[in-house]
């Protein structure tokens, strides 16, 4: 049964209204403004000023992903400008807070990266069904140029079927740098995909059919704005060194 107050259906007019939090910055704003208010969330206060500091050794494109998931369901559910919905926000924060302080920044992007997944691979599922095959993607993770000209990252095997990178986190097999963003190169091949960094480490996929080999670089090419490997959750993927 929803909330009823003032008239207002909590539960059902939320829709009627535009989002009160349309980002990371609102939320910090909304934080800040009352010192009760940064009392009772210091982890996630700090967090934040962190943040804002590029303090915490991520891309931008990892800074943007990861916090506007942590606070994807704030700026999504809670529009009406009541104080009911200033106190559920809270409520919410709190939740946020407690996540933080029991399994640190890790929850943030592993949950990320665990909601990505599960959009990603209903969107390949409902594939047959569109007509635009583009247009259901919310990500774009596929790059031909980044201004890296080494000819280490070309294949020299004629069998290669293509070559692209994809952004990933600074922390993923020591990828190429390219001003404050990170790459990784990918090569394709009949059965199995390779992805590397600057030096040794690298990982591999290996698919047992074509229709495997092609969900999977949708996966990688559009399941999240960047990758960070040790978050990368996909049947047949392993660290190949």
């Amino acid at each position: 049964m929803s909330d009823i107050i003032d008239g207002i259906d909590f539960g059902n007019d939320f829709i009627n209204y535009d989002p009160l939090f349309k980002g990371v910055d609102d939320i910090e704003n909304f934080i800040m403004r009352e010192e009760d208010r940064k009392a009772r969330l210091p982890v996630l206060t700090n967090l934040l000023k962190l943040r804002k500091e590029k303090k915490l050794e991520l891309t931008p494109t990892e800074n943007e992903f990861y916090f506007d998931m942590l606070f994807n369901y704030i700026c999504d559910v809670y529009r009406i400008p009541h104080p009911h919905t200033y106190e559920l926000v809270l409520e919410w924060l709190d939740h946020i807070e407690s996540s933080l302080v029991y399994n640190g920044l890790s929850f943030a992007i592993r949950k990320s990266y665990e909601l990505a997944s599960i959009k990603i691979e209903t969107t390949i599922s409902l594939l047959d069904f569109c007509e635009d095959k583009d247009a259901p993607f919310d990500y774009n993770n596929y790059y031909t140029d980044i201004g890296e000209k080494n000819d280490y990252y070309n294949s020299k095997r004629k069998n290669v079927i293509e070559s692209f990178w994809v952004k990933s986190s600074r922390s993923s097999g020591q990828p190429v740098e390219v001003g404050d963003e990170s790459y990784m190169r990918v090569h394709v091949f009949d059965d199995y995909v390779y992805i590397f960094g600057c030096d040794d480490s690298s990982y591999i996929y290996k698919s047992k059919n074509q229709k495997e080999l092609n969900n999977f670089l949708l996966y990688l090419k559009h399941g999240a704005p960047v990758w960070n490997f040790h978050y990368f959750d996909y049947e047949g993927f392993k660290i190949n060194n």
